[in-house]
Formats: structure tokens, sequence, C-alpha cells
């Protein structure tokens, strides 16, 4: 979970992961529009950069693991499988086992990414 400042906003017709896939960029007279990040994904952002200032790259790592390992726990092997009460339920359920910093950073991504 490194991150750089110097990216651009293009202009989608579906959001978030789904957003960045070219198929769903606007284009008009074969030029990307570009725009600006939502509030929501302004408030991601935020929240992750936040994080991110406050963990070395083991904490990072960590992270992605419990993301990883809740994902197969709750027998989810692709994104919009997320979307099902099920799933949600068995998240819920996996999350009361992780630090809380950790908890709200994942139940933050997962609101805005497939809620």
């Amino acid at each position: 979970m490194l991150r750089n400042n110097e990216y651009r906003v293009v202009e989608c017709k579906k959001r978030a992961f789904n957003a960045h896939y070219m198929a769903n960029w606007v284009i008009e007279d074969d030029k990307i529009l570009e725009t600006n990040m939502n509030i929501k994904s302004i408030e991601l952002e935020q929240n992750i950069i936040e994080w991110l200032d406050h963990h070395d790259d083991n904490k990072r790592k960590q992270l992605i693991d419990n993301i990883f390992k809740v994902f197969e726990k709750c027998e989810i092997d692709d994104t919009r499988n997320i979307k099902k009460i099920k799933s949600i339920i068995k998240i819920i359920k996996e999350v009361k086992n992780i630090d809380k910093e950790t908890k709200k950073l994942m139940i933050d991504f997962i609101n805005y990414n497939f809620l």
C-alpha cells in the first residue's frame, strides 16, 4: 500500500473498482474526460492516507493479509459476491476478531466499494 499523489481522476460510467476498467471511462472526441473525486472518494482517501502515515510496511502488509483472510473465511473469491447479504453477515462476524483501527479501515473500504 504505497501511495503516489500524482494521479488523474477520470470521468467514468461506473464507480469503485469498476471505475478502473478502461471500458467504463468517458471518452469524447478521442479524449479521456477528467473530473474531480466525489466526497466519498475524498473521505476514503483521507482515511487511507491517515492510516498509512501512522503505520509501517509490516502493519500495511498485515492489513492486506487480514482483508484477504476475511474474504477467504467468508468464501469470497469474487468482489461481486461482497454485496450478497450472506457475505455481508459473514464479514461482520469475521471483523470482530481484528484490531479496531484495521476494522474501521476495512469497513470504510467495503462500504465505499461494494455497498
